[in-house]
């Protein structure tokens, strides 16, 4: 389904282009340089006909910190 160009655009999330590593564990928050990556996901989103306007990407997983604790939270 085309909407058309008289149809509104999803807002962009104040948070686009924020990428983010999160710990499951503490919820620490890192940064992450995920340039390469996104410009493959630009790549195949232009081969389908899209033109990537935003995006956020959060990576969810353990920090070295709470790897590395014996301690069970």
């Amino acid at each position: 389904m085309n909407p058309g160009p008289e149809a509104p655009s999803p807002s962009v999330p104040p948070f686009a282009g924020r990428d983010r590593l999160v710990c499951t564990r503490c919820g620490g928050v890192t940064p992450l340089d995920a340039a390469g990556l996104l410009d493959g996901v630009r790549a195949r989103a232009a081969a389908r006909g899209v033109l990537v306007e935003a995006h956020s990407l959060t990576v969810y997983g353990r920090c070295w910190l709470c790897r590395a604790s014996r301690v069970r939270a």
